[in-house]
């Protein structure tokens, strides 16, 4: 049994977060936008069009990344910066937050394990993950013990 130590997300790691998958899934598109743009830039003001594509394009992705800064620090997600930790064993986990509260999730549902440089992204859903600092692990094992564990599990 793994037992980590207590952490939290803070709101600035979790727009992080979102802004870089959302980086990391569309970047194709913001490229594109950005070619398109540059290659029209000689009819912008002429072609009525082709202003108001670079008009939008170059106010979509700073309105895009506001919109999630707001949305990541809302009300709504003050539940994801609580203080918590996990146990993990074979089969499950259980985070145990501030007053006790637990929350069982066994490992069959994580439909997806990203590990980044410090951290692990355990998808439940598409949008849904659980986030877990590679610092909380008590000891290099436990933490290679996890990766063996979430990687056994996982439905990819």
């Amino acid at each position: 049994m793994i037992q980590t130590s207590t952490y939290n997300l803070s709101p600035r790691a979790y727009f992080r977060i979102i802004v870089e998958n959302r980086l990391r899934r569309f970047w194709w598109l913001y490229i594109l936008m950005i070619i398109f743009c540059l290659s029209s830039l000689d009819r912008f003001g002429e072609d009525s069009l082709i202003t108001t594509y670079i008009i939008v394009s170059a106010v979509y992705l700073p309105t895009l990344i506001i919109y999630l800064y707001f949305w990541a620090t809302s009300q709504k997600n003050q539940n994801l910066f609580i203080p918590h930790y996990f146990t993990v064993n074979e089969t499950m986990m259980t985070s145990t937050s501030e007053g006790n509260f637990h929350s069982e999730i066994p490992l069959k549902l994580i439909i997806k394990t990203v590990e980044r440089e410090s951290y692990w992204l355990l998808y439940i859903a598409k949008s849904q993950f659980i986030y877990i600092p590679k610092k909380v692990f008590m000891s290099q094992e436990d933490q290679a013990t996890f990766r063996m564990l979430v990687a056994g599990n996982r439905n990819n």
